[in-house]
C-alpha cells in the first residue's frame, strides 16, 4: 500500500518500501515525493489528468545507460517525439554489457483522464490518506455553461490504486471504472458563481476536509461577495469492509456538511467577485480536536485607520475542550528544600465535552532522578475520572524532593501536568510548574555535626549534635552512642572490641581483639589463658577454646603443646593425646597406652572392647583372635578362659569344649548339660545311649535311679513308654503287651479292630463283645446298637434287631422280646410280637385264652361240633340239592397253619419305612434294615 509516507536518515530517505539516496536538502527530497503521484493541469487545460511516478525505482535500479543527473525522459532521434520511461517498478530485461539484471522505470502509470469535460478544469489539489487512497479537488465548469469563463463548481474524486493491482506500466493508463471509489461528483456546498483555489486534507478522526472560495459578481444592487468555505466529509458507507466502486460523493459517504468561515466584499486570499484572479489557497491545520484555518483579507479586523492593509485572519475551533486551573492560593513555582513536599490543588474545568462526559487520565511529565511525583484525582491520586461538559474536577500533584543522599546542589526544572481523553488521545490539555530545589544549610555538611561531607563517614546521620572528643572518639563524623559501630576505628567493631573507645596510635594486636599489646592487652593471643598464667602468652592466636587446648595450659594442642592432656606420656605415645588430663600415676592405666582406664574402651588393649570383654583388666600384649580366644569374650583361652566356647558348661564338663558358638546351655537347647548343642552337636540328647535318630524319647529323664527299656525303643517304660511292646497301639488300648520284643506290627488287615492282639489268635476280631464263635457279624465295621447281642450292628448289619426271626421291616415290635423263635405256637399271626407278653391284638387273646383254660376249651370245641351237626342235618333235608362243600377242615388247617406258613403278603416299601419310623427307629436305621432285608432276601 502506498501512502506517501516519508522518513529520512543521515544519508537516504525512506517512501513507503523504496530507499532514496539523499543529494540534497530535505526540501528538495520532499518536493520529489509529492511528484510520485503529481495531477497535471494548468490555466488553459481543458481537462485533468493523473500520472503516477516512481522516480526512486529508476534511482535505485538504473538500466546501464543511465546515470545520475541525466534525464527520465528522453527525445526519439528518429521521430523527435517525447519519449517517457513506462514499465513496473522493477523489470527483468537483458542490458548490453550487463546481461540480465533488474531495472526501474520512471512511470507506472501513464496519463490518466479524471474529468469529464464539464467545462474548464482547474485549480487542481492532490492528497493521499494513510490508507494509500487518492483524494483529488478540482474546479471545473458546470455542464449548462461549457466555457472559460462561465460559472464553475468545485469538483471532487477518489481512487484506490490498490485495485488496479500491481502497476507495471499502464501505457493507456487506469481504467477509472476499476479504481474510482468516489466517481467525479460535484459538491453540493459550491452553489455560487464561481469556486477556486480549493485543496483536500485529513484528520485523524478520519475526517476529509476540503477548503475553497466561492465568489458571485456584484449584480444591480448586490456588490460582489467572497466566501471561505469548508466541508467535512465523513462516515464512509462500506460493504464488507471496503468502499463500492463507481459511488458519487453522496452515495459514498454518510455525513458531507459544509460550513462558511469568512465572507467578504472585497476579497480573501486575492480571490474577488470575479473569480478570475490570481490568487492562493486557505492555510489550513486540521489535528482533532482542533481545527484552524488561516487567510489573508483587507477587512478582517474592525480597524479603518490604516488604507491598503492587508491583515492575517484565522479561524479556530476545538471541539473537545478541557482546561486545568489553580486552586485559590496555589502557585505555579514551587520551592523546596532536600526533603520536603508540596501538594497543589487544581481544577479541571470540562468546557466542551463530545457526548456529554467522557473518561479522561492525568498523568505528569518525566521529573529529575529521585524525585517522588503523584498526581491524579479526587484527592487519592487516582488516575482516571469522567469529566462531565460545563462541570469540574478535583485534580491533585504530589511533590516531594529527594533528601540529602541524593542530591548534591540546587536542581530547577520545569514539570507538566497532563490530562488526556481516554477515547481520542488527541484531547489533552496540560499545566506547567516550575519547580525550584535549594538548600538553606551548607551542601558541604549534609548532617551538620561540624565534619565535611568529604571527612564524614555518616554525612547523612543524626543531625542536631557536634562532633567532638566526647561524642566522636575518632572524629569520622559518626556520633559514638548512635552510629559509629567502631568508635575508636582501630579495623574492629565495637561488638568484636574489647577496648571500643581504646588506644588510637599505631596498634601491636597480636590477638586482634581490639586492644594494644603493649598499653592495654591483659593476654595478648586471646586464648583466655591472662599473660601471667599462659604458658605460650605469645604463642598461636585467635583462639580460647578448650578443645583447642585440652589441659588449658594456654598452648595450643594443634602446634604448641607436645603432651595435650598432660599425663605421663607424650602425645606421640598416647592413645588418648587430648583425654582426661593432669594425672601422673601408671596405676590408672593398665595397658600404657596413654588412656586414662576410665576413659579407655579397652583396659587390656585385647581388641575387645570392655562392655564385650569378661577379662576387661586380663592379659595383655596379646590380641584376640580364634586361635587365642576361640569365643572371642576377650579372656586369652590358654591363661584365663576357662569356658573357651562360652556357652556356660566349664570345659572340665564340656563334651564340646570348642563347639558351636553364640548360645548358652540350658535344659531346652542342650538337655542332658554335656555342653553339645542338641540341635546342631549331640547325636544323644538324653545321653541314654540310644543314639537320637533311633531313640523314641530323645529327652528321657536323667534324673532316675533306674531304667528298664523292654522294648529297646529308648523310653523308660516306667515314666515315658506308652506302648510297652512298640506294636503302635498305645498301652491303655493293647490287650496283647506280652512279648515286648516282638518286631509285629498292628495293621488294620492282620488286626481288624486295632486292640493290639493278632486276629489270628483273637477271640474277638471286631472288638464288639461278642466272641467269634457266637458273632454273627466277626468283623463289623462299627457298633452302635446291638438290641440282640448277635454280633451285628442293628443299624447298618442286623435285619432282625430282636433275633425273634421276623425281619425287622414286618416285625410289629422289632424292638420287643430278643433271642426267642416267632412260631404258631408263640406268635400265631407271625407279626413278630410274642402271644403271651406282647401281642394285644384280639384273635391272639382269644387263642390265648383258649389254650390257657381246658374247660373254655372243650366247651368252645363242643359248640363247634353242635353247629357242624345242624349244618349236617339241615343239608340232608333240604330239598332243593343244593350242596355246601365242608370248610371245617380249611378253617382248622388256617388256625393251626396260619403261621407255620405266613403268606408273604406284599408290602410297599415306603409303608415297611413308616412302620420302622413309627416304633422309634431313625431315618437312617430304618434305611439300612430295609436294604439288609433285600441283600438277605435276594442271597
Amino acid at each position: 500500500m502506498k501512502d506517501g509516507s516519508v522518513s529520512s536518515g543521515s544519508d537516504a530517505a525512506w517512501i513507503d518500501d523504496v530507499v532514496i539516496p539523499l543529494a540534497n536538502y530535505t526540501q528538495e527530497m520532499q518536493a520529489l515525493v509529492q511528484s510520485i503521484i503529481a495531477l497535471t493541469t494548468a490555466t488553459g487545460s481543458t481537462e485533468t489528468f493523473l500520472t503516477v511516478l516512481n522516480p526512486y525505482s529508476l534511482l535505485n535500479n538504473p538500466r546501464s545507460t543511465w546515470h545520475p543527473g541525466d534525464s527520465a525522459t528522453s527525445i526519439d532521434p528518429d521521430t523527435g517525439q517525447y519519449v517517457e520511461d513506462i514499465g513496473p517498478s522493477l523489470d527483468y530485461v537483458w542490458q548490453e554489457g550487463g546481461g540480465w539484471g533488474t531495472i526501474g522505470h520512471f512511470v507506472l502509470v501513464n496519463d490518466t483522464r479524471l474529468t469529464n469535460g464539464h467545462g474548464w478544469s482547474s485549480s487542481p489539489d492532490v492528497n493521499v490518506d494513510e490508507d494509500g487512497n487518492i483524494h483529488v479537488v478540482w474546479v471545473d465548469g458546470r455542464s449548462v455553461i461549457p466555457n472559460k469563463v462561465g460559472p464553475s463548481q468545485l469538483h471532487y474524486m477518489q481512487i484506490d490504486l490498490d485495485r488496479a493491482g500491481v502497476l507495471d506500466g499502464e501505457a493507456d493508463g487506469l481504467d477509472m471504472s476499476e479504481v474510482a471509489v468516489v466517481s467525479d461528483s460535484a459538491v453540493l456546498g459550491s452553489d455560487m458563481t464561481w469556486g477556486s483555489n480549493p485543496r483536500v486534507d485529513f484528520d485523524n478522526d478520519g475526517s476529509i476536509h476540503i477548503t475553497w472560495f466561492e465568489s458571485t459578481p456584484a449584480i444591480e444592487d448586490e456588490n460582489s461577495r467572497v466566501e471561505l468555505r469548508w466541508t467535512r466529509i465523513l462516515s464512509p458507507q462500506l460493504v464488507d469492509g471496503e468502499m463500492p466502486l463507481g459511488r458519487t460523493l453522496d452515495q459514498a459517504y454518510g455525513v458531507i456538511n459544509t460550513r462558511v468561515i469568512a465572507t467578504s466584499n472585497d476579497n480573501l486570499m486575492g480571490v474577488f467577485g470575479t473569480g478570475l484572479d490570481t490568487s492562493s489557497q486557505p492555510i489550513v491545520n486540521f489535528d482533532w480536536p482542533n481545527r484552524d484555518i488561516i487567510w489573508t483579507t483587507p477587512d478582517c479586523s474592525e480597524d479603518t485607520t490604516s488604507e491598503d492593509k492587508w491583515d492575517v485572519c484565522m479561524w479556530s475551533e476545538n471541539v473537545y475542550n478541557m482546561a486545568i486551573e489553580l486552586e485559590p492560593g496555589m502557585d505555579e513555582e514551587i520551592t523546596l528544600q532536600p526533603g520536603q513536599s508540596a501538594d497543589v490543588g487544581m481544577l479541571l474545568r470540562g468546557i466542551k465535552i463530545p457526548g456529554g462526559s467522557d473518561i479522561v487520565v492525568a498523568d505528569a511529565s518525566e521529573s529529575p532522578e529521585h524525585w517522588q511525583v503523584e498526581v491524579g484525582f479526587s484527592h487519592t491520586y487516582q488516575s482516571t475520572t469522567t469529566l462531565v461538559d460545563g462541570s469540574t474536577a478535583d485534580l491533585d500533584l504530589f511533590i516531594r524532593a529527594p533528601d540529602l543522599r541524593y542530591v548534591n546542589e540546587d536542581q530547577s526544572f520545569e514539570l507538566s501536568v497532563f490530562v488526556t481523553s481516554s477515547s481520542k488521545d488527541e484531547a489533552t490539555t496540560s499545566k506547567t510548574f516550575l519547580i525550584e530545589l535549594i538548600n538553606q544549610g551548607d551542601w558541604d555538611d549534609d548532617d551538620g555535626d561540624g565534619v565535611p561531607d568529604y571527612e564524614d563517614d555518616c554525612q547523612f546521620g543524626e543531625s542536631g549534635w557536634t562532633s567532638d572528643v566526647d561524642t566522636d572518639h575518632d572524629g569520622d563524623g559518626c556520633r559514638d552512642s548512635t552510629e559509629d559501630l567502631n568508635d575508636d576505628n582501630d579495623d574492629y567493631p565495637d561488638v568484636d572490641d574489647s577496648c571500643p573507645s581504646g588506644f588510637m596510635g599505631e596498634h601491636i594486636d597480636l590477638d586482634g581483639d581490639g586492644c594494644d599489646d603493649v598499653h592495654e592487652d591483659p593476654d595478648n593471643d586471646g586464648d583466655g589463658i591472662e599473660n601471667h598464667l599462659d604458658l605460650c602468652p605469645n604463642g598461636a592466636q585467635y583462639w580460647a577454646s578448650f578443645s583447642e587446648d585440652n589441659d588449658g595450659d594456654g598452648c595450643r594442642d594443634a602446634d604448641e603443646d607436645d603432651n595435650d592432656d598432660n599425663d605421663p606420656y607424650l602425645d606421640v605415645d598416647d592413645d588418648c593425646p587430648s583425654g582426661i588430663s593432669w594425672w601422673n600415676s601408671l596405676l590408672f592405666d593398665h595397658d600404657g597406652d596413654g588412656c586414662h582406664d576410665i576413659e579407655d574402651t579397652d583396659d587390656d588393649n585385647d581388641q575387645i572392647p570392655d562392655l564385650e570383654d569378661l577379662c576387661p583388666t586380663g592379659m595383655t600384649v596379646w590380641f584376640s583372635e580364634p586361635a587365642s580366644d576361640y569365643d572371642s569374650d576377650g579372656c586369652h583361652d590358654y591363661s584365663e578362659d576357662y569356658d573357651r566356647d562360652n556357652d556356660g558348661v566349664l570345659d572340665s564338663d564340656d563334651n564340646c569344649p570348642t563347639g558351636m558358638l553364640g548360645w548358652t546351655s540350658t535344659p531346652l537347647n542342650d538337655w542332658d548339660s554335656d555342653g553339645c548343642h542338641d540341635d546342631f552337636e549331640d547325636l544323644d540328647d538324653d545321653n541314654d545311649g540310644f543314639s537320637d535318630w533311633e531313640d523314641s524319647c530323645i529327652r528321657s529323664s536323667a534324673m532316675a535311679d533306674s531304667h528298664m527299656d523292654g522294648d529297646g525303643d529308648g523310653c523308660d517304660d516306667n515314666t515315658e513308654d506308652n506302648d510297652l511292646d512298640n506294636d503302635g497301639i498305645e498301652s491303655a488300648y493293647d490287650n496283647c503287651e506280652g512279648d515286648p520284643t516282638s518286631t509285629w506290627v498292628s495293621t488294620p488287615e492282620e488286626d481288624y479292630d486295632s486292640d493290639g492282639c493278632i486276629d489270628s489268635t483273637d477271640f474277638d476280631d471286631d472288638g464288639d463283645g461278642i466272641s467269634d464263635e457266637y458273632d454273627a457279624c466277626p468283623l463289623s465295621v462299627s457298633m452302635t446298637s446291638d438290641f440282640d447281642r448277635d454280633g451285628c450292628d442293628d443299624a447298618t448289619e442286623d435285619w432282625d434287631d430282636d433275633g425273634d426271626g421276623v425281619p425287622d421291616s414286618s416285625d410289629r415290635c422289632p424292638l420287643g422280646l430278643s433271642n426267642w423263635d416267632s412260631s404258631s405256637g408263640s406268635d400265631i399271626d407271625g407279626d413278630g410280637c410274642m402271644d403271651s407278653l406282647e401281642d394285644d391284638r384280639v384273635t391272639g387273646r382269644l387263642l390265648y385264652t383258649l389254650r390257657s383254660n381246658a374247660f373254655m376249651t372243650l366247651m368252645a370245641a363242643s359248640v363247634v361240633v353242635l353247629l357242624l351237626a345242624g349244618v349236617l342235618i339241615s343239608s340232608r333235608r333240604s330239598r332243593v340239592g343244593i350242596d355246601f362243600s365242608d370248610q371245617t377242615w380249611a378253617v382248622e388247617d388256617s388256625l393251626t397253619n396260619e403261621t407255620k406258613y405266613s403268606p408273604v403278603i406284599a408290602v410297599d416299601e415306603e409303608d415297611k419305612f413308616q412302620q420302622l419310623s413309627d416304633v422309634g427307629y431313625s431315618p437312617e436305621a430304618a434305611r439300612a434294615i430295609l436294604e439288609s432285608e433285600d441283600r438277605i432276601r435276594n442271597r
